[in-house]
């Protein structure tokens, strides 16, 4: 169960997986709505040429789906999974990187700031492996909360 759930949590570490999906679902649920209301899909247990193309519609709408899910859900899905990391993040606290070149790393947090597009960004204290300004720059949504909420 520990396993499952630390899956969910690194799931939640790239919201743009979690957008890509969104954007699938947001243009192909309505257009196949649309194609079941036509009769096309009666086609596809009959014909393989319809089934190719309804696979190439779909991989033509995909991007589609993305810009309208960055467009108007994208804050939403990095404030989720921020929560559901354990965020917000408080000074001190311990966390684990899920992402990027310190996945893995533990550490506990030293400063919070607001990235350019609004977003929760903190600096973590790695000890003597940063190496540049800035490496330990790591989004909320890409830490786990370790130590217990106060």
């Amino acid at each position: 169960m520990r396993r499952i759930r630390y899956c969910f949590h690194r799931f939640c570490a790239e919201p743009v997986i979690v957008v890509w999906i969104l954007g699938a679902l947001i243009t192909w649920a309505p257009l196949m709505i649309w194609l079941a209301g036509h009769g096309v899909i009666d086609l596809l247990h009959s014909d393989w040429s319809a089934v190719v193309l309804l696979l190439i519609c779909l991989l033509a709408i995909w991007p589609v789906g993305y810009v309208l899910a960055v467009a108007f859900m994208g804050r939403w899905v990095m404030r989720a999974c921020e929560q559901c990391n354990g965020g917000p993040y408080r000074l001190g606290e311990r966390v684990m990187i899920l992402s990027g070149p310190w996945s893995g790393k533990v550490a506990s947090i030293r400063e919070k700031f607001v990235g350019q597009a609004g977003e929760s960004l903190s600096t973590v204290d790695l000890g003597d492996e940063i190496k540049y300004p800035g490496q330990d720059l790591v989004p909320d949504y890409a830490l786990l909360r370790l130590s217990p909420r106060p």
